[in-house]
């Protein structure tokens, strides 16, 4: 969750996106190859999983759906790739999944199916939503974030999903957490509830650590890494910050005492 300065981060960026003599990024490139880590460790420094192949115009998911790699499409998906688009033939990512030979081609088709599906439905409910609601100034809104590990990673999908459509209909909304008076966070939501209040870090910037933060923290179910938490905590929020610092939204955490038995919840 660490925060680096835009300059930084463009740096970053532009490096993780460059094309090599052969037009292949290194997103494209650990794709081809079916490196999963090193796809997943490439997705999370914030790759961009929509860059188009300098000749034939693929993008990593073209290459993941020629590999039958059901897998890395999820990955990919989840990172923001739109399997919408096209190739300079014309062909979108289920075209190719479609006469693909390699793999899980089933697998690919049905993943990209059902999101095909699940984006018209969103399109017809966002058709009958045309305006953001009124927020009614003599009320308090609470934000919960539940915990349980990597599924941590459902509830920021649903606030990105959220925030996107905001951004749709009133491109200057203010950030999602500024709507809330309140945000409540257990375990990996927790963390998340620290990250986007205490850091001002983005849901993306939330979305790539998750990963880490769950491989270190909950390595071994159902065991919780205490010492790999704590370092964490510490190495992103310092010694010195205390949640009373941080005046709007106002968070919770919510933690167990787990040395008694039974368990007792704690607020802070």
């Amino acid at each position: 969750f660490q925060k680096i300065s835009a300059a930084e981060h463009q740096k970053i960026q532009k490096a993780l996106d460059a094309p090599n003599k052969t037009g292949f990024t290194p997103l494209m490139f650990t794709v081809k190859g079916g490196f999963i880590d090193s796809t997943m460790s490439l997705l999370q420094a914030d790759a961009n999983p929509n860059v188009q192949h300098v000749e034939s115009g693929n993008t990593a998911l073209h290459f993941a759906v020629e590999r039958g790699d059901a897998l890395v499409l999820k990955a990919l998906i989840v990172f923001g790739g739109n399997i919408f688009m096209q190739n300079k033939e014309g062909k979108t990512p289920l075209d190719l999944a479609l006469g693909a030979t390699e793999g899980d081609p089933k697998g690919c088709i049905k993943i990209l199916q059902e999101i095909t599906d699940l984006t018209k439905k969103a399109n017809d409910i966002y058709a009958s939503a045309q305006k953001l609601p009124d927020i009614a100034t003599d009320s308090v809104f609470l934000l919960c974030l539940d915990g349980g590990g990597v599924r941590g990673l459902l509830s920021l999908q649903i606030l990105m999903a959220i925030r996107n459509r905001m951004k749709q209909i009133q491109p200057d909304c203010a950030p999602l957490h500024e709507h809330f008076d309140y945000i409540a966070g257990t375990s990996i939501g927790g963390l998340i509830t620290l990250a986007a209040s205490a850091l001002n870090a983005s849901l993306e910037e939330s979305r790539a650590d998750l990963f880490k933060v769950v491989d270190d923290v909950f390595s071994t179910k159902p065991t919780f890494t205490f010492a790999a938490a704590d370092g964490i905590a510490k190495g992103t929020f310092g010694m010195e910050m205390n949640i009373s610092d941080i005046k709007t939204p106002r968070i919770i955490i919510h933690t167990v005492e787990a040395h008694v038995n039974p368990p007792v919840l704690h607020k802070i």
